[in-house]
């Protein structure tokens, strides 16, 4: 009830504040309670996107694209989310999803400039791919 849906936002508060501070195994054990106090939190967008951002900081990338695929399926037009699965694309060395992924987030964000930058360098990191 109510009492499971505060205790989830605690959790969710503290999740934050540690990923402000990149301290990623606290802040997903916060979101890990969450999900336990309230599971309804796996609706939002934002839970999937922070969860993911933990889970890239600890080096989890396929878990790390798997949060971020739930956040976009929740929002469409999340350039946050399209900007951070491109990032763990290019990661896992996967250039034309993360070029793809950039220009979702551009779409989405427009303002957002680290994006532009990134789906540039994803296009030449593609080209390249393809001549080699």
């Amino acid at each position: 009830g109510a009492m499971s849906m505060e205790e989830a936002q605690a959790h969710l508060d503290e999740a934050s504040a540690h990923l402000q501070e990149r301290e990623w195994a606290a802040a997903l054990e916060r979101f890990e309670a969450a999900d336990a106090a309230f599971p309804r939190v796996r609706r939002l967008a934002t839970f999937w996107l922070q969860r993911g951002t933990a889970l890239g900081g600890l080096g989890r990338q396929e878990e790390a694209l798997a949060s971020f695929d739930a956040a976009i399926d929740r929002n469409r037009e999340s350039g946050p989310a399209w900007f951070k699965r491109g990032l763990v694309c290019r990661a896992l060395r996967r250039p034309r999803e993360a070029a793809e992924a950039f220009g979702h987030a551009v779409r989405s964000d427009p303002a957002m400039q680290s994006a532009h930058t990134a789906l540039v360098r994803a296009l030449l990191q593609l080209q390249e791919f393809r001549r080699a």
